[in-house]
């Protein structure tokens, strides 16, 4: 072989290694941005089906502590519970509760108000454990207190239904007007929702 021969060669095999080098490293970034893009995608899904799942609780609670009980929801409520129509209507099939004892009105409405709740937890607690799988023990954090919102409100309702305490605490917590000023419970369930949207802002 020449040396002008074996010198071509040496240049074509250093293209060679530079060209496959050169592909290798290429892949290698094109990996990762690929898994850096695959990542802030789900983050986005999942912060997006996270806070979807919040608002859902939220509304839920807001059902819940409406203060007023309308004619038709206990009827309904009544009838869910177990009582027959001519316990519930009177003669002009009008709602007459009269013989009917305020507890038993009330558990029947409140545990109806609560199912709401209950389908949106159990959608909540699927988004909370991808969540954490996710972020570890930041968003436990994060949610820890909106959570205890949801607690709180459950416990004032047993109280009321089991042992009728009606006092200004526990009434406080299960009765509210949205966007009422005097409202302690729903400016801090408000605030609780604004802290986990703040948070989950970063991946939105």
């Amino acid at each position: 072989m020449s040396e002008a021969t074996y010198i071509l060669q040496i240049i074509k095999d250093g293209v060679t290694i530079a060209a496959t080098t050169i592909a290798a490293v290429v892949a290698i970034l094109g990996l990762k941005a690929w898994r850096a893009q695959l990542k802030g995608k789900t983050e986005y899904d999942l912060a997006r089906r996270l806070l979807i799942a919040v608002y859902k609780i939220r509304n839920a609670i807001y059902t819940v502590r409406q203060p007023f009980k309308p004619a038709g929801e206990i009827y309904s409520a009544l009838k869910d519970g177990g009582y027959e129509e001519k316990d519930i209507l009177d003669e002009n099939r009008n709602v007459n509760i009269r013989n009917i004892d305020g507890r038993t009105v009330d558990k029947a409405v409140y545990v109806s108000r609560w199912k709401v709740v209950d389908e949106a937890n159990a959608a909540f607690e699927v988004e909370y454990m991808e969540a954490e799988a996710m972020w570890g023990k930041e968003i436990d954090d994060v949610l820890k207190d909106f959570i205890k919102c949801r607690t709180d409100l459950y416990i004032a309702i047993r109280l009321l239904i089991e042992i009728e305490k009606r006092d200004e605490e526990n009434m406080a917590i299960i009765s509210g007007y949205q966007n009422d000023d005097k409202d302690e419970f729903g400016k801090r369930l408000t605030a609780e929702v604004n802290n986990i949207e703040n948070y989950l802002r970063q991946y939105l």
